[in-house]
């Protein structure tokens, strides 16, 4: 089979496509002859030995994907051979990797298939909605007719926000850095946006919820934005670790909380999160869909990730592969 590793951590310059045998499944594993990958920010890091874990090099890469059952291991369910499935393996970045023609996983790694998707839209799902039901539902408690900002909303999680931000019947506003996504934005959802490079802030006492992919110095900004017991919820780093201040005047004088999460860890490891969250998401499946903004096929998976670096994309990158 043909698998992606990289040897170094210098990103997707140091990816190669190898030729390596097929793998078997061992007790409470399955192998998935994959069918479309999804690309997530934090595989970039992964690249660079920046993520919560370091690679074990060579190391596969690739936390997401859509794939079909061929093969089992001791105590599984036998019936799951021939079916399709999402499959993250964000738990365990070091110890797994989807990115090659087959890959072997944990079964519980496997999340149910949308008979209504295709498998690129499969592959691109249960991170980015998993992730912004959480921030959103689980933790952001968003209600009808309530406000929430969504930073980054370009993003894969940040259009998954807007659509279950609607699902629940809430004003959605996004914020860009760029006017040439603004147009995109309301037309994927946004009842207004905010574009950053422009704007001098967020305004003051608007939202009751903030659903943050940048942290950094704009956090005091959206804290000043929120509403009394506003809920603010950090799911990524865009702007970096160093230089995020605790929001403490506003957060003291307004009673906010803030909270932040990592969807593996957090959901995936959490059966008591992670159940009502896919219920949820299939409930709601008929009108949820991802937006992708570009297939690479897999041979040009080391310039995929290129791609996801340089920021520039409005919705996920998926990657297919033959057969």
């Amino acid at each position: 089979m043909k698998v992606a590793r990289f040897a170094n951590a210098e990103g997707p310059e140091a990816l190669e496509i190898r030729d390596e045998a097929i793998p078997e499944p061992g007790a409470g594993q399955v192998r998935l002859k994959m069918k479309a990958l999804g690309l997530n920010r934090a595989e970039a890091l992964f690249l660079r030995g920046q993520y919560l874990e370091a690679p074990d090099l060579p190391s596969r890469i690739g936390i997401e994907g859509a794939g079909v059952v061929d093969a089992v291991g001791d105590g599984v369910d036998e019936s799951l051979v021939g079916t399709r499935a999402g499959v993250v393996c964000a738990v365990n970045t070091r110890g797994f990797g989807v990115a090659g023609e087959y890959a072997v996983v944990n079964a519980d790694m496997l999340l149910p298939d949308i008979a209504s998707f295709d498998d690129e839209s499969l592959a691109a799902f249960w991170v980015a909605y998993l992730t912004a039901y959480e921030g959103l539902i689980g933790l952001g408690q968003l209600q009808k007719r309530q406000s929430v900002i969504l930073t980054a909303a370009s993003s894969s999680v940040g259009l998954a926000g807007l659509q279950i931000a609607a699902s629940c019947g809430a004003q959605a506003i996004a914020t860009t850095r760029t006017k040439a996504k603004a147009a995109r934005l309301k037309e994927a959802g946004a009842d207004d946006v905010i574009i950053t490079s422009e704007s001098e802030g967020f305004g003051e006492d608007r939202f009751d919820v903030a659903f943050d992919a940048v942290a950094g110095p704009s956090l005091e900004a959206l804290a000043m934005a929120m509403k009394s017991r506003g809920r603010m919820v950090v799911y990524g780093l865009l702007d970096g670790l160093a230089g995020t201040p605790f929001p403490a005047f506003p957060a003291f004088a307004k009673n906010l909380s803030l909270t932040a999460f990592h969807a593996g860890y957090h959901i995936l490891a959490d059966p008591a999160r992670r159940e009502p969250a896919v219920a949820w998401l299939l409930e709601h499946a008929p009108s949820l869909k991802p937006t992708i903004d570009r297939v690479f096929p897999f041979d040009e998976l080391p310039a995929a990730y290129e791609y996801l670096e340089a920021s520039g994309q409005f919705g996920k990158i998926v990657v297919k592969l033959e057969g």
